[in-house]
């Protein structure tokens, strides 16, 4: 069975692209609401794993509107900020679970040029209010 993705922000722009290049190759993409909502994430989750095996959430709607860094009062901007990250986190957090652990502080190359660890790999994806 192939994969199926969740996609927020695919009513327009690229997130609409995002959706349309899945579906051309041939995998299945749920469109999600209001991902910060547990319950909506839920569903959406819900949707695309009964067409195939999650195999990923791309977390594209965004509301800055016209938003300006040096224009914007700091309280609006964090406001701004907290909406954006809330759909991404619970997203991630249910399609992903938890983030492993990073390396130790001694693990990466201490010299320019030496080869990287390798990568550890990654639980397999669970919903955390999924009972």
């Amino acid at each position: 069975m192939p994969h199926s993705y969740v996609v927020t922000g695919a009513g327009r722009g690229i997130g609409r692209a995002v959706a349309l290049r899945l579906a051309q190759e041939g995998l299945w993409a749920a469109v999600a609401g209001d991902a910060a909502e547990e319950a909506v994430a839920e569903e959406a989750a819900d949707a695309a794993e009964q067409r195939g095996a999650l195999g990923g959430w791309v977390n594209n709607a965004a509301v800055f509107g016209d938003a300006d860094l040096h224009d914007t009062p700091p309280a609006r901007m964090t406001e701004l900020i907290t909406a954006n990250l809330a759909p991404t986190v619970t997203g991630c957090a249910g399609s992903c679970g938890p983030v492993p652990a990073a390396p130790s502080s001694t693990s990466p190359p201490t010299r320019p040029g030496a080869p990287c660890p390798a990568p550890r790999p990654m639980p397999p994806p669970k919903r955390p209010w999924k009972g």
